[in-house]
């Protein structure tokens, strides 16, 4: 500990002024500190302090000296500096996102431009398209919205004419009874033996006859008439079936010209088959051709008529 200020007028304390304030030292005679460890103290005898230096005077709330060259530097602005650059570029990603995410350019490519216009600006009325406007009493049409899609309705379907289609095919009924006639005339000029040549060429006419009525038949619309629809597909195998039976008929006469008569039994045989599916689908085609005519006001007819 420091030795005590000396008052004036007063002489200095002895040098062992430690060991009358505090008492005896500890220390045996001839001892050392070791030796006064194991000795029991007394007052206040311990050795004298070892010189410990006063604190600076800036510790004690003087101004603290400047760094030296090897003292840490202050904190400066760059910290703060280096925080708002990372707050700014955190804040300009965010808005380039929000801007990626809305898109606002596609609308722009939605936006509707006039035909034969260069611009997407409103254009300007006529005179004309003002006047008939002023004649009508109608708003001016409003343009379609933005990014909306203009559907065009669909052409509408006239519905068809039932009578029309019912006498179109009357017409047509009307061309298959005239070729019946001279078929019967051939088929007994054949079984006759007379008249070969010319009955063999009536019976190929008459078949290519019932080829032009199944050839018009395909291209004929039955929609309004369900009947006439239902029942065109027997009518088809009616006449194919006459044709066949013509042919037959035909090569009979031949082989009747060729060999003789009677000619070849089995080809007439085929023929007067044939010639009887025909008459079957004949007969079911007019039950029904028979109801849609007296409907419209239409002929009758029998499977003779075919």
């Amino acid at each position: 500990m420091p030795r005590p200020a000396v008052p004036p007028g007063e002489s200095e304390p002895p040098a062992d002024w430690f060991q009358h304030e505090r008492g005896p030292s500890p220390l045996p005679p001839g001892g050392t500190f070791a030796d006064a460890a194991h000795t029991p103290v007394h007052g206040y005898g311990m050795p004298p302090a070892r010189d410990v230096p006063a604190a600076p005077d800036w510790y004690r709330g003087a101004t603290p000296p400047p760094p030296g060259p090897l003292s840490p530097a202050p904190p400066g602005p760059s910290f703060e500096r280096t925080l708002l650059f990372i707050v700014v570029a955190v804040v300009f990603v965010a808005a380039l996102g929000t801007l990626f995410a809305l898109r606002p350019w596609e609308d722009d490519k939605k936006t509707p431009t006039a035909q034969g216009s260069d611009s997407a600006g409103p254009s300007t009325p006529t005179p004309s398209d003002a006047g008939s406007g002023g004649q009508s009493g109608l708003p001016p049409a409003t343009p379609p919205a933005q990014g909306s899609v203009v559907t065009t309705p669909p052409p509408t379907t006239a519905a068809p004419d039932a009578r029309a289609q019912a006498a179109a095919l009357d017409s047509l009924l009307s061309r298959s009874g005239s070729s019946r006639q001279s078929v019967i005339d051939a088929v007994n000029n054949v079984g006759s033996c007379s008249a070969l040549s010319a009955s063999r060429s009536a019976l190929l006419d008459a078949a290519a006859q019932r080829d032009q009525l199944v050839t018009r038949l395909d291209t004929m619309r039955f929609d309004g008439v369900p009947e006439l629809q239902s029942a065109a597909p027997t009518l088809r195998t009616a006449w194919t079936a006459s044709a066949r039976a013509d042919r037959a008929f035909a090569a009979w006469a031949q082989s009747a010209a060729d060999s003789g008569c009677p000619g070849t039994r089995s080809l007439y045989d085929d023929g007067a088959t044939i010639s009887a599916e025909a008459s079957g689908a004949k007969k079911s085609f007019v039950d029904t051709w028979n109801t849609v005519a007296s409907h419209y006001g239409l002929t009758s007819r029998s499977e003779l008529d075919l």
